[in-house]
């Protein structure tokens, strides 16, 4: 699905659609609402309601009252939370853009809205096939519009981070058919290359000369040859002397090799390779906002299957330190 896309404004007209963040029982001026809207809102926040809706009929008004929690951190997890829960309403209402801003809130509260609700939008949609179904005739908002609050450095960098987090959650979508240990390394440059860091794809014959054993063990069942993505940002405004590092597991498909899996364990293998498509994602958000940090990345990629030289319980393997590793379960 297409990602809305997140502006800043600095005003909003009497007709558009808002949702106002509010840290007390109060209703501000700019939302514009009658007497009698003002009275019901008021009258809901009071008895605890965790958000209130008011349909005027040329335009719609969520006023989201903002949970006190023990901890800054569990307060903005809780208004994320809540602007994902919002996100059936919202739709159901068709809005071609929405103003999202905050009144006698925390900081952040803004941005901490729109984070939830652009996340808790996210469907994978692309193999689905279209029908006339009236739910999908509603679409999201195409644009939300922050108002004051907050910075274009901030609006930047909650573009960088939710497109990084759609473009993690894609790759994990997608089946082994289509997203074999190639085509995920050919995904990792072409985003390498969007978000500005270095990718280096080693293939098999380099990976069988550094004599990586692990990879190539669990790569013996397949008919795809196996790949080794090393990834890095390294600015010249760096914070640390050693880089760090992140290392994520690219399995992209988990059968268990010939300890296979049964039933539904094996339905959603599909998505072992969730940890180097989050490390990727990490570094597309780091490099986009020129984060001061030396960071390498590494990502084994292949898929894990019993085929007829696959490798087996009690092989013995010499990894690419030396150490030799014996099998107890593939």
């Amino acid at each position: 699905m297409m990602k809305p896309e997140i502006l800043k404004i600095t005003q909003i007209s009497p007709d558009q659609s808002v949702v106002c963040i509010i840290g007390k029982a109060e209703i501000p001026e700019m939302l514009k609402l009658t007497k009698t809207e003002k009275e019901y809102a008021l009258g809901q926040l009071k008895a605890d309601e965790e958000y209130v809706f008011i349909n005027s009929y040329f335009k719609c008004t969520y006023i989201v009252k903002v949970k006190d929690e023990k901890s800054h951190f569990r307060t903005r997890e809780e208004l994320r939370k809540t602007a994902s829960g919002l996100k059936k309403l919202i739709k159901s209402n068709n809005h071609s853009e929405l103003v999202i801003t905050s009144y006698k809130a925390y900081k952040e509260a803004v941005e901490d809205f729109t984070e939830g609700l652009i996340l808790g939008m996210y469907v994978f949609d692309k193999y689905k096939t279209k029908t006339d179904k009236a739910d999908e005739k509603k679409s999201y908002p195409s644009k939300l519009l922050l108002l004051d609050g907050i910075t274009k450095a901030e609006v930047k960098w909650l573009t960088d981070l939710t497109d990084a987090v759609y473009f993690t959650r894609d790759l994990i979508n997608e089946p082994v058919n289509v997203l074999n240990a190639g085509a995920l390394a050919s995904e990792v440059e072409k985003i390498g290359r969007k978000g500005g860091f270095k990718v280096d794809v080693l293939r098999k014959g380099k990976i069988e000369a550094l004599k990586m054993g692990g990879l190539l063990a669990v790569n013996k069942g397949s008919v795809d040859p196996p790949v080794f993505c090393i990834l890095e940002w390294n600015p010249a405004n760096k914070l640390n002397k050693k880089p760090i590092v992140l290392v994520g597991k690219g399995i992209v498909y988990d059968t268990g090799g010939l300890n296979i899996k049964t039933d539904n364990y094996m339905a959603l293998m599909k998505g072992d390779m969730a940890g180097a498509a989050a490390v990727t994602g990490v570094f597309y958000t780091a490099a986009k906002n020129k984060i001061p940090l030396h960071i390498m990345g590494f990502l084994p990629v292949t898929d894990n299957r019993p085929g007829g030289n696959a490798y087996t319980q009690g092989d013995i393997l010499t990894m690419h330190n030396g150490m030799t590793v014996e099998i107890g379960n593939t």
